[in-house]
């Protein structure tokens, strides 16, 4: 349900080594959508929302642009579902 930076980050906090930490993530992530994972956190996240109409206001939109920043999402991958609505 997280970003591959946000379960990195956690597994360094665990005192896991950085090498096998960074091998597991992206054993992990082999072949997943980040798109669509953050079109699930979104729904997760917001389900009570409408959210086109409650992204369509500013202060809302860089809510969750900072929401999904924390959770480990990419920049760029953010922007372009949040260009969606």
């Amino acid at each position: 349900g997280f970003g591959q930076m946000r379960v990195l980050r956690d597994l360094r906090r665990r005192k896991v080594a950085a090498g096998v930490a960074e091998k597991a993530v992206a054993k992990a992530f082999t072949g997943v959508d980040e798109t669509a994972l953050i079109e699930q956190y979104l729904q997760r996240k917001y389900r009570a929302k409408n959210l086109p109409e409650w992204l369509a206001d500013e202060k809302n939109l860089a809510s969750a642009f900072r929401r999904l920043r924390t959770a480990g999402f990419g920049a760029g991958n953010t922007l372009r579902v949040l260009r969606r609505y």
